[in-house]
């Protein structure tokens, strides 16, 4: 049996296990929208009715700062969940390899979700938060929903930590109120944390060209991710930072922090010393783009 030298199970495959729930997407997205409505309630408002109370521009900056980081997280956690993360099509050829559920031959990478009941190509995950399968159309909006929730998480805290020993009277009278944004406050905390260590592991998965799914497969379930520790595995997909990056975040390097879709298809014509494409990403490709054969 093949171990790491951690003394991790290397011969763990991708476990089945029970269903994920459906449509937590929209808890996620209204607990995220909840946050920033408790935010402006109680920490900006007494900054915007009572400037003299605070530096100038106080309320300006953490009103920009805050808008800023939520609109991006928003934005993304919507995308990931709407846009198709990339059902593979049927390549037609008996040597890729063949899914027994969709009936279908596909590329390398390709893996069969059991609650989207298709193949994603690339797949890194189910998302659960999301309510969706995060493969090769949607990993860049979910790296950046990701990145934007550990932002806008944290300084949620600090505004709310602010707000709590500051010397200015409360927004309302409401003790109820007052406990409500605290309670959903220390509930931003624990998942500001867990959006922390996701990001560390999704940057180091990007970085190398790995996927959740494959770094599971070969280390199994853990929750080593949770203290920062990743592993390292083998890896015969690394074609370098760049091309790595490029790989998700799209081929235009001014786009990359915007909430695009990454055009890879240029990527794929041999440039930044890429090998050149065959037939099935070609194909793959085309279908992801609805482009036109040349």
């Amino acid at each position: 049996m093949k171990t790491c030298d951690k003394g991790h199970n290397h011969s763990k495959g991708h476990s089945k296990g029970p269903k994920v729930p459906k449509n937590v997407f929209w808890f996620t997205f209204f607990h995220t929208a909840s946050g920033y409505v408790g935010i402006y309630y109680f920490s900006l408002y007494y900054m915007r009715n009572n400037p003299e109370d605070f530096p100038e521009h106080y309320y300006t900056f953490h009103f920009w700062i805050y808008n800023f980081a939520m609109a991006f997280c928003l934005t993304n956690l919507v995308l990931a969940r709407f846009k198709s993360p990339g059902k593979s099509c049927n390549t037609r050829e008996e040597t890729d390899g063949k899914c027994e559920k969709c009936n279908i031959y596909r590329i390398d990478r390709t893996h069969h979700c059991s609650n989207c009941k298709m193949c994603i190509i690339r797949m890194d995950h189910h998302c659960a938060w999301v309510s969706n399968c995060i493969g090769l159309n949607n990993h860049k909006n979910f790296f950046w929903y990701t990145f934007y929730t550990a932002i806008g998480g944290t300084y949620h805290v600090y505004l709310c930590l602010m707000y709590a020993f500051s010397s200015y009277p409360p927004a309302t009278e409401s003790y109820l109120a007052r406990i409500w944004f605290f309670l959903h406050t220390l509930i931003v905390a624990i998942f500001t944390y867990f959006c922390i260590t996701l990001i560390n592991m999704q940057m180091k998965f990007i970085a190398r060209n790995n996927t959740n799914l494959e770094y599971m497969k070969e280390i199994g379930m853990n929750w080593d991710f949770m203290k920062c520790i990743i592993w390292p595995i083998e890896n015969d997909y690394d074609r370098g930072l760049i091309p790595n990056l490029i790989m998700v975040f799209g081929f235009d390097f001014c786009w990359w922090l915007l909430p695009t879709a990454p055009v890879n298809y240029y990527f794929y014509q041999g440039k930044y010393g890429l090998p050149k494409p065959t037939q099935k990403e070609v194909t793959e490709l085309k279908v992801k783009y609805d482009l036109d054969d040349d």
